[in-house]
């Protein structure tokens, strides 16, 4: 006996699956990582582990693993961030514990976890190598802070910036990664660069930074600092001898204790001023070796690292005249822009096309990895069985010191006749084209009656006289007009300006929505981030890189008031000394700041 399903249960069981694909979506939403910086330290020294967990929907709480081979120096110290980009809010969770190493030698930490519903999602594994200290901590330190400027009685200074390769000496086109950190004993509530230094002589890659980068203590000559890594870029020497890598400069606000001399407002009750300082790092010298002549291969091209190949084709069994996919994937460490497609050797008889390029390329830790693929369309125009040879890649390894060649792609392939031979190599006619040419040619009709003569000529009349004049003008004009608005168009800065209040605007909306669920932090977050944007739009400057010298210099431009000035200054100022220190705000001021976000925002726009 067959049982019918009814229209209740047909119901409940697509309600099940409907269910069962959105909670799926959900969690694939959800991304838990894990990092530890410095990922090699001494022994006795502290490190910082970070898991952060990020995605589109309301984030769980994160569960850390157990540090058995280390000492808890403080934590956990947990952090939230939301961003807003094209309309689409993510959200992002972070926890942190400084750590010290109980023992010498590689340490595993286990993966951090969180319980999302039903389903729990487990971070990656980090590893920690542990060197037995070779000299006190002070003075490894001193290393790191040579060529640092002394105050006047003889002390460091209470902030200051410090850059450090990796190497001092290197291979042609090999990776020296460069760490820029700000040592600090004072409050920091911004920093920012006015201008980069130039990488002449290298090709350059900058690592992503988190926006608040993990802190770790150190001991300076018997003074604690507080120490943050603030950049990070990859360098690739183009050419050989010594190289020298430029000073980097960077505006940083720090918190001062006002002078008891200087009268205050009765309303201004902090205690503490803000004070913008530059720092200046010291250039680094480096030397750059050439590669080695002795068993270099006939086709290197001077690509250097440590890579593989893979070489994969859609078919190997193909009609005449039909097309071949070939994908050439190339993988590993090293400088993957700089490789140049490789030849792809076919036999006679087979058209070739220039292939399309796509790269995936990833910074992390002290490396640049990635992969980077060639897709070849082949067609053969004959039929048979033909071998196509291997593909070769040769590079140099840096840490073996010699040249590699790697193979892969030997493949054979075959080719069955066309039913309907399509191509003609010498331009003739097909059996079938030549059986339709006699009854393919049609007579003209022949005349039946005279033909009569025009009477008025259009040539002759004035208004076609005057639409053939009005013709290049109208043409002229609307080839103006075209060129006006393509360029306008075209202007990056223009359209930024044009988009920059709307976005404002939904900032403003999204940020009342997140003070309604008690999210003051959050909302005024992003207040902050439409702010820069919009005043980085009027300016015509980076939001990123915004400065109160920037903001004051580029709205005097714009014939903007003083009030208006100091009022975009506090703003952003406020925020990040909020989002730096930590500090808690109520409903209350959150909604007023709220108001002033908006009321400056309006005061922008009438600037353009």
């Amino acid at each position: 006996m067959v049982e019918r399903i009814t229209t209740y249960q047909k119901i409940a069981m697509l309600l099940i699956v409907f269910g069962f694909l959105f909670t799926v979506n959900a969690y694939a939403q959800l991304k838990l990582t894990a990092t530890i910086e410095p990922s090699t330290c001494s022994y006795g020294d502290r490190v910082t582990y970070t898991a952060t967990l990020s995605g589109k929907s309301s984030l769980p709480d994160i569960n850390p693993p157990t540090f058995g081979s280390f000492d808890v120096i403080s934590g956990p110290s947990s952090s939230t961030e939301i961003q807003m980009i094209n309309g689409r809010v993510s959200r992002t969770k972070s926890i942190s514990y400084v750590l010290k190493p109980r023992k010498t030698g590689r340490i595993i930490i286990s993966p951090a976890s969180a319980k999302d519903k039903r389903k729990v999602l487990k971070s990656n594994s980090v590893s920690l190598k542990v060197q037995k200290a070779a000299a006190p901590q002070t003075t490894s330190a001193k290393s790191n802070i040579k060529g640092v400027s002394k105050t006047k009685s003889g002390s460091l200074p209470d902030v200051f910036l410090v850059a450090s390769a990796d190497k001092d000496s290197v291979f042609l086109r090999e990776m020296i990664t460069v760490t820029y950190e700000l040592y600090f004993k004072v409050n920091v509530s911004n920093y920012g660069f006015p201008s980069l230094p130039r990488a002449t002589g290298f090709w350059q890659e900058e690592f992503k930074i988190p926006s608040r980068p993990p802190i770790r203590d150190a001991t300076v000559r018997g003074v604690g600092y507080k120490v943050a890594t603030i950049r990070k870029v990859g360098l690739f020497p183009t050419r050989k001898g010594k190289l020298t890598i430029e000073p980097l400069t960077a505006e940083v606000t720090v918190e001062v204790p006002r002078s008891s001399s200087r009268r205050r407002s009765v309303f201004d009750i902090s205690r503490n001023r803000q004070e913008v300082k530059d720092i200046t790092t010291q250039p680094l010298e480096l030397v750059v070796k050439p590669l080695p002549a002795i068993g270099r291969p006939k086709n290197f091209q001077g690509d250097v690292g440590d890579f593989r190949v893979n070489v994969a084709y859609d078919n190997y069994e193909v009609s005449q005249h039909d097309a071949v996919n070939v994908t050439v994937k190339i993988d590993g460490t090293g400088y993957l822009k700089s490789i140049k497609p490789p030849k792809l050797k076919v036999p006679d008889g087979f058209e070739t096309f220039d292939p399309t390029v796509t790269e995936n390329i990833t910074t992390s830790g002290q490396v640049m990895r990635g992969k980077k693929t060639f897709s070849y369309l082949i067609i053969p125009r004959r039929s048979g069985t033909f071998n196509l040879d291997a593909i070769e890649f040769s590079f140099f390894n840096t840490m073996k010191k010699k040249y590699k060649t790697v193979k892969s792609g030997a493949k054979r392939i075959v080719v069955n006749p066309a039913e309907d031979d399509a191509y003609i190599g010498g331009g003739g006619y097909s059996a079938e084209e030549v059986a339709i040419l006699g009854s393919d040619i049609r007579f003209i009709k022949e005349l039946q009656a005279p033909l009569t003569p025009i009477e008025h000529r259009a040539w002759e009349s004035k208004w076609f006289i005057f639409v053939l004049l009005l013709t290049p003008g109208l043409f002229v004009i609307g080839l103006g007009v075209d060129v006006y608005v393509q360029r306008r168009r075209s202007d990056p800065a223009l359209v930024r300006l044009r988009k920059a209040p709307e976005a404002m605007r939904r900032d403003l909306t999204q940020a009342a929505k997140l003070i309604s669920q008690q999210q003051f932090k959050e909302a005024v977050s992003i207040a902050s981030h439409g702010l820069a944007e919009l005043t980085g739009a009027t300016i015509r400057e980076p939001a990123a890189g915004l400065t109160g010298v920037i903001i004051e210099k580029g709205l005097k431009g714009t014939g903007a008031e003083h009030e208006l000035i100091a009022q975009v200054k506090h703003l952003l100022n406020q925020v990040d000394h909020i989002r730096f220190s930590g500090a808690e705000i109520n409903q209350q001021s959150a909604e007023d700041m709220l108001d002033k976000f908006r009321e400056t925002s309006e005061l922008l726009e009438k600037l353009r």
